[in-house]
């Protein structure tokens, strides 16, 4: 799963920083990574120390890189982890994504659509929800929803007037 990006170096010992994209009230989770991967690689680093500076920045050092210049080697190269090896992070991420497969069924349109996916990666986060041949973007706002059904996977909300024309793309 992609985490973020390494966006910056710090000093002369190897350090960097990792841009998160995650859900900004997972970030502290973050600082109690172990494991990652740097893009298109099968090999794990470990993370020394990992400290939270200015809420979506991950300072980190890892065991095998000790250098200014190999840290910037990997430079805007993307950062995964694996599920199974933060098992409190994957318990964080399932329970935020619970929502994806989900039928949403406005109060006055009906059915709308599936979710497909949740954003959170920006100011405010959006329902991606596919409707028949369309993509629909829904502001993901807890006070749109009426009620949860997890048994049936149905989500009824009350969207604002003229929301799904605006936002269908």
């Amino acid at each position: 799963m992609l985490i973020g990006h390494v966006c910056k170096t710090h000093g002369l010992n190897g350090q960097f920083t990792i841009k998160l994209c995650v859900p900004i009230d997972l970030c502290p989770l973050f600082t109690k990574l172990k494991i990652i991967y740097i893009e298109n690689t099968s090999t794990p680093l470990e993370i020394t120390n990992a400290v939270l500076s200015n809420t979506l920045f991950l300072k980190t050092k890892l065991k095998n890189i000790n250098t200014r210049e190999e840290a910037k080697l990997i430079l805007r190269k993307n950062i995964t982890i694996r599920e199974g090896n933060h098992t409190s992070i994957d318990k964080a991420i399932r329970k935020k994504n619970e929502f994806v497969n989900f039928k949403i069924i406005d109060q006055n349109l009906g059915e709308i659509g599936i979710v497909t996916k949740i954003d959170f990666n920006r100011p405010q986060s959006l329902l991606f929800v596919k409707h028949e041949n369309k993509k629909i973007l829904i502001p993901y706002v807890k006070d749109f929803i009426i009620n949860v059904n997890k048994e049936k996977q149905e989500l009824n909300v009350d969207l604002p007037d003229g929301i799904v024309d605006i936002c269908g793309e």
